[in-house]
């Protein structure tokens, strides 16, 4: 008998669960951050309980995954087929079956995966059979009516009637409400036996804030995912109150980023049984996305309107003011290409979509997603956003020329100029000639006495010269980016006819 035995673990539909609310508006960034949380907090209470089953190593955790080894006996495998059981019935009952848990175990990491992995094709499979066969009382969905405002999904219990027009909502969201109001004062939480702030499949959980100067505990964990909030350091901003931060268009951008090839080099070490190296970069990864680049928003004031949905493993989802967020991207890159991506071998793709900050915004990170599978399906080490997928050296480049011409436009560039200009390099047809007659009648004479307007023109000219050289996306890219930043919003009172 193997003396260690290997245990996969992983909460499964992580993101459809965070961003599985119906409805949007003011509430909906306190929302996502309670359940942003509670992904958390469920992994330190399953990791927490799976460890005291008996003698045990963690060798990797984040993101909702991880992977522990402990001591092989005659007790262990019914003890664990009891625990996901137990742990089934638990998360069903505590959520709906919204968020669903796998659980593999094997005498190698390898195996113990394609385990989990197996687990995950028959979801609920504990829970929803007995010694007789299928469950069928528990495959019957109650009674729902009136549904909750936010979830749909269980029955309204509680009026809200604070944060803008009444809400009828459940006890769940209701306590994803309480959770999302404290999270900007909490610094760490920890399992407690008493006196514990809220309860979290049947463990208490007590908060440690910021104001406090209290550390956290043995078994404890810090909440290093910033959030933005107003002047009084206390309340939470709302999406569309980060959206106007932004330059030109008031547009949320959604950051979704992941590490390319990840599972291929924790298949390489279990493959070659370095566990120590595989331990080693699964904890720095971990610890620069939900440490490093968290600690980096939250000390540096040009990031200071990000909002972070989940940071950790190896991926990350951010949302702030568009013109923000693509600078972000670029930073993150660098970031990971000199710390972890240079140290182990690895590359990070990324994409960034824009959406209005009033519908939910699970419609904007879909769209990042199938963005980002375009950045990871070629070459990886891709950024996809302005309508394009970029390397990272073109998408900086990108940036600077879109923020060039948003300089031209300040000193006297036609905005119209700047449509057409979009439109002819976006054009299907060959637009030389539409682009010349442009140069010609519309761009400022090659002798312009302002400088700035002056080197506009040499730019006109330059993009002309080189035509047949394919940068022509990156112009249509670029100067998508300018009409952007510079699109003027009406203010409210104007958009309201007053």
């Amino acid at each position: 008998m193997n003396e260690r035995l290997y245990v996969a673990g992983e909460f499964y539909g992580i993101q459809k669960y965070v961003l599985g609310i119906t409805a949007a508006g003011g509430g909906q960034a306190k929302r996502l951050r309670a359940r942003s949380f509670v992904v958390q907090a469920l992994e330190q209470i399953v990791v927490e309980e799976l460890r005291a089953l008996g003698s045990s190593e963690l060798i990797m955790a984040g993101g909702g995954q991880f992977v522990l080894a402990l001591e092989n006996s005659q007790a262990a495998q019914p003890r664990l087929l009891e625990f996901r059981r137990e742990l089934q019935e638990r998360l069903f009952k505590e959520l709906g079956g919204e968020l669903s848990f796998n659980l593999g175990w094997s005498d190698s990491i390898e195996q113990a995966r394609h385990a989990r992995e197996l687990e995950r094709r028959r979801p609920w499979a504990e829970y929803m059979t007995g010694p007789n066969g299928w469950a069928h009382e528990r495959m019957r969905l109650g009674n729902i009516y009136p549904p909750c405002d936010i979830c749909g999904k269980r029955r309204e219990t509680v009026t809200w009637s604070s944060d803008g027009p009444p809400e009828s909502v459940c006890e769940r969201c209701n306590s994803d409400r309480s959770i999302g109001t404290q999270i900007p004062h909490v610094q760490g939480v920890e399992l407690a036996e008493h006196d514990s702030d809220i309860q979290l499949l049947g463990r208490g959980l007590r908060f440690r804030h910021a104001s406090s100067g209290a550390a956290v505990g043995d078994g404890g964990r810090a909440l290093h995912r910033y959030v933005p909030v107003q002047d009084d350091r206390k309340t939470l901003l709302t999406f569309e109150e980060i959206a106007a931060k932004a330059e030109g268009d008031e547009l949320l951008g959604i950051l979704k980023a992941d590490v390319d090839s990840f599972g291929r080099l924790i298949a390489k070490h279990t493959k070659e049984g370095t566990l120590d190296a595989l331990e080693r970069v699964s904890k720095d990864l971990d610890g620069f996305f939900s440490i490093t680049l968290q600690r980096a928003i939250s000390e540096n004031a040009e990031w200071k309107y990000i909002y972070t949905v989940f940071s950790g493993g190896d991926d990350l989802l951010l949302v702030g003011p568009w013109s923000v967020m693509l600078d972000f991207a670029a930073t993150v890159e660098s970031m990971f290409s000199s710390g972890p991506g240079r140290q182990y071998g690895l590359s990070l793709s990324a994409a960034v979509s824009f959406m209005p900050p009033r519908i939910p915004i699970r419609h904007g990170v879909h769209r990042a997603e199938t963005d980002l599978k375009q950045a990871k399906g070629g070459s990886k080490n891709h950024c996809a956003t302005l309508g394009g997928v970029w390397d990272w050296e073109d998408f900086r480049r990108i940036l600077g020329k879109g923020r060039q011409l948003v300089k031209w436009w300040t000193c006297g560039v036609k905005k119209a100029l700047l449509r057409r200009l979009y439109h002819i390099a976006a054009s299907a047809e060959p637009g030389a000639q539409l682009w010349a007659w442009e140069l010609g009648r519309n761009f400022p004479p090659r002798n312009s006495p302002h400088d700035e307007l002056r080197l506009f023109r040499e730019w006109g000219d330059r993009v002309l010269a080189n035509w047949e050289a394919g940068t022509m996306n990156e112009t249509r890219a670029a100067l998508l980016y300018a009409l952007t930043a510079t699109r003027m919003i009406r203010s409210k009172d104007e958009r309201r006819g007053r």
